[in-house]
């Protein structure tokens, strides 16, 4: 089971209000308008590793939030060439 940090954004349909952060594992969410002229929010920032990632999902399936992407990387903890 892979417990690295990582870097994600979630963006969902809709606008998610600020006070979510919290239950969404602190990812802020940024609203803006998509190519196609519809309401869209960005959830993005730090989680601490897949399960986390996990969680969040099922909280906004529970949301009945509509998920456009997902993307995630791990967060760089080192000097270049080191991996853990």
């Amino acid at each position: 089971m892979n417990r690295r940090a990582i870097q994600c954004r979630i963006t969902v349909r809709g606008q998610v209000p600020p006070h979510w952060s919290q239950w969404l594992d602190g990812l802020q969410p940024s609203h803006r308008l998509s190519e196609g002229g519809t309401d869209v929010t960005d959830l993005s920032g730090t989680l601490a590793d897949q399960d986390a990632l996990r969680g969040v999902l099922d909280r906004i399936w529970n949301l009945n939030l509509t998920v456009l992407s997902v993307s995630a990387a791990p967060v760089d903890s080192g000097p270049a060439g080191t991996d853990e």
